[in-house]
């Protein structure tokens, strides 16, 4: 019963994901007519908002979150006798993101970057617990390499959704010209509203943050790989480099296929199916945790 209250959430949170990435994306212009002109412009989300597949996509996100914070609400009243310490905790803390990135949904959309980065991280969050609390506690990985991957990956993270909060999504095409800029620094302030552009002055001023994304998700990659060579005996550290593979290749093919709306989002669920194989590699270390 407390398995399939389990599975179901995890489903929900990647249909809550899937959901929001396209509403945020298409209302932003990603692959619409004419590409590039049309990113990023008013009149563009204007009609964005007025589409019947936005009016849908929307329902589906309501409902699949109602229903996912019905369930954060009944696994800790649920399962509490039969949970172990870390787990209640893990559900407890589930019920906690889950109510605050319900209070952050009456706020979103924002024309603050922090309100865009924090409800890609909760959201990711959510999957990480979920598949923390479904994986088995067999095997042992390294706290502190699991640790340092976890903060790389966030802030990795962070950074996809700022290059979506500042319309940073067509800054690259047709290339990639200025890695850097003066003032690019501005960019990863998420305490500051306003486009790349807007920012800096500048039709190409989110290159900065393609450019660092882009090589921070092969460096992490690199990582996934070693970390999956150094526990070859786990499945868990096997899925995370394959998953890591999987989600620099969406990113890749984004960059190829002119920013593709469903090669978007593809990316973004794949980013959450690598949150799921850290937790369940971190899940390793669930015995000594329950015994504490």
């Amino acid at each position: 019963m407390i398995r399939a209250l389990l599975w179901a959430a995890l489903a929900l949170a990647f249909v809550v994901l899937a959901a929001s990435s396209s509403l945020r994306l298409a209302a932003n212009g990603l692959s619409c007519t004419p590409w590039p002109a049309c990113y990023g412009q008013p009149a563009t989300a204007e009609a964005q908002s007025d589409a019947t597949t936005t009016a849908a996509l929307r329902a589906i996100h309501r409902v699949a979150a109602t229903v996912f914070g019905l369930l954060a609400l009944a696994l800790p009243v649920a399962g509490w006798r039969r949970f172990a310490r870390g787990e209640r905790a893990a559900t407890l803390l589930l019920l906690a993101v889950t109510a605050g990135l319900a209070w952050l949904g009456r706020h979103t959309p924002s024309p603050l970057p922090a309100v865009t980065v924090a409800n890609v991280l909760g959201g990711l969050t959510l999957i990480g617990l979920l598949a923390w609390l479904l994986a088995p506690a067999a095997g042992r990985a390294r706290i502190a390499v699991v640790g340092a991957f976890t903060l790389a990956l966030a802030a990795q993270t962070a950074g996809g959704a700022l290059i979506s909060a500042r319309l940073a999504g067509a800054a690259c095409v047709p290339a990639c010209e200025r890695a850097w800029q003066p003032g690019a620094l501005a960019l990863w302030n998420p305490a500051r509203a306003g486009s790349a552009q807007e920012l800096l002055g500048d039709p190409k001023a989110g290159q900065p943050l393609v450019t660092t994304h882009a090589f921070a998700g092969i460096a992490l990659l690199l990582a996934a790989i070693g970390i999956g060579a150094a526990h070859g005996g786990l499945r868990a550290a096997r899925r995370l480099s394959m998953n890591a593979g999987a989600v620099v290749a969406a990113g890749m093919a984004l960059y190829v296929f002119d920013s593709q709306l469903w090669l978007a989002v593809l990316h973004a669920a794949l980013a959450g199916a690598l949150v799921a194989a850290l937790a369940a590699l971190a899940a390793g270390g669930k015995a000594s945790l329950e015994g504490a």
